[in-house]
C-alpha cells in the first residue's frame, strides 16, 4: 500500500471548544523548528462537503482552534517555545491609548522606562510605525492596526510569534505589504512564525510546512509538495488540493492500484490510498491538473472510458478551467494549459478524460462511514 505522509491515529490531534487533546504524547512530527513557519490551515466546511453531509445552517461543528489551543499541542508535546507573542484581533488594541502606549502593555511590569522606551522605538521602526506613534488605534487603517498587533507581540523579545487570521479584512494589495513586511520582519528578527488562517493561499505564500485541520482534527502535516502530492485522506486531497472526487465502489486491488467502478458505471484505475476490499465505498481523487481531455476520441470501452459533456470554459490566467459533466450528472473541473491553445473546446463537445493511474488516488469514502 502507498505510504502517506500522515501522523498515525493516535498522534492526531483532537481541538475541542476548550482545550487541545493529544492521545499520544509522541507529537514530534509537530516539532516547531527555530526559524521555520509553520501554518494551521482550516478546512471550514469542506470536510462536510466531502464527507457528502448538508452545510447549510450548520452552526453546531467544530470551531477553528484557538492560537492557545494550537500552542497548548505543542506545549504538551515538549516540542514548543517557552514563550510566544501573540497576534490576534481578539486582543484588541486600547482605542484611548496611543500607538506606543498599545505596544508598551506587555512590558509594563519587571522592566525600567528606558529598556521599554528602547525596546518600543525598535520595533516601531521595524515595523514602520514611527509616524504613527503617537495616534490612537482608530487613526490608523485597517493595515496599520494589524502591524501595531504585531509590534506588540514582538516587543517581548519572544523567539515565536503566532499570527491568528492576521490578514482578514485587508485586499489584495495590502495582504501583499504586510506579508512582504513580516518576511522581512522575520528575517531580521530571527523568530519562529506559527500561522492560523482558512485561506490556502495564505499558507503557501507564508509557511515552510503546513498542518492541515478539519473538524477539530489534525489531518496532516507536511511541506506543500507533500501536501499536494501525498495526502492523507481525501478531505486533505479536496481541500487543499482542489482535487476532483468521484465516488465509486471497490472491484479488486492488485499491486497497490485498485480498479473502481463509478456511479456511471466506468471503471477506473487509482492508486491505493488506504486498507480497500472489493465492494468498499471508496472516494477516487485526482487533480484537475493530471486530467487529460481527448476531444473527439470514440472508445473502443466506454465502460472503460470516463465521458463528459463540456459544459463551460473559463480562462484563468496560464489556464482553461474546463467543466464537465458526466452521464450520472456529477462534474468532473480539467485544468488545461493555456499555451494547448483553445480548438475543440466548445460548450457541448465530449470528451474522454484519461489520467496516468499513479495521478489518482482512491480513500475510504467518509460517506461510508455515516
Amino acid at each position: 500500500m502507498h505510504q502517506f505522509s500522515v501522523p498515525p491515529a493516535e498522534a492526531r490531534l483532537l481541538f475541542s471548544s476548550d482545550r487541545v487533546f493529544s492521545s499520544s504524547p509522541d507529537i514530534s512530527a509537530l516539532k516547531l523548528r527555530a526559524g521555520e513557519t509553520i501554518a494551521f490551515l482550516d478546512l471550514g466546511e469542506m470536510a462536510a462537503v466531502v464527507g457528502g453531509k448538508a452545510i447549510a445552517g450548520r452552526d453546531d461543528g467544530p470551531q477553528p482552534p484557538l492560537p492557545e489551543q494550537i500552542m497548548d499541542a505543542f506545549m504538551r508535546a515538549g516540542t514548543g517555545p517557552e514563550g510566544y507573542g501573540l497576534v490576534t484581533s481578539r486582543l484588541a488594541l486600547f482605542p484611548h491609548l496611543t500607538v506606543r502606549e498599545n505596544i508598551a502593555l506587555p512590558l509594563r511590569e519587571g522592566l525600567p522606562g528606558a529598556e521599554i522606551s528602547a525596546r518600543v522605538a525598535r520595533v516601531l521602526a521595524l515595523t514602520g510605525l514611527e509616524a504613527e506613534a503617537d495616534l490612537k488605534p482608530m487613526q490608523l487603517g485597517q493595515e496599520g492596526r494589524i502591524r501595531v498587533a504585531l509590534a506588540r507581540g514582538l516587543v517581548t523579545g519572544a523567539s515565536t510569534v503566532v499570527l491568528d487570521y492576521p490578514f482578514r479584512g485587508l485586499d489584495h494589495a495590502e495582504r501583499s505589504q504586510l506579508v512582504a513586511r513580516i518576511r522581512r520582519l522575520k528575517s531580521s528578527w530571527g523568530f519562529s512564525l506559527v500561522l492560523l488562517t482558512g485561506e490556502r493561499d495564505e499558507a503557501l505564500l507564508m509557511a515552510d510546512r503546513i498542518g492541515v485541520i478539519a473538524d477539530g482534527v489534525l489531518l496532516q502535516t507536511g511541506r506543500p509538495d507533500e501536501l499536494f502530492d501525498r495526502p492523507a485522506d481525501a478531505c486533505v486531497a479536496v481541500g487543499f488540493g482542489d482535487a476532483v472526487l468521484l465516488r465509486g465502489i471497490v472491484i479488486d486491488e492488485e499491486n497497490d492500484i485498485v480498479r473502481v467502478r463509478l456511479a456511471a458505471g466506468v471503471v477506473v484505475c487509482a492508486t491505493s490510498g488506504g486498507v480497500l476490499t472489493p465492494g468498499m465505498l471508496v472516494d477516487v481523487c485526482v487533480r484537475p491538473g493530471r486530467i487529460t481531455p481527448v476531444f473527439g476520441a470514440k472508445p473502443d470501452d466506454e465502460t472503460a472510458t470516463l465521458i463528459g459533456t463540456l459544459a463551460s470554459v473559463v480562462q484563468m490566467a496560464d489556464v482553461f478551467r474546463l467543466v464537465f459533466r458526466l452521464p450520472d450528472g456529477g462534474e468532473v473541473i480539467v485544468h488545461r494549459p493555456s499555451v494547448l491553445g483553445s480548438r475543440n473546446m466548445r460548450p457541448g463537445s465530449e470528451a474522454c478524460l484519461v489520467w496516468q493511474e499513479n495521478a489518482a488516488v482512491a480513500f475510504p469514502s467518509a460517506a461510508d462511514k455515516g
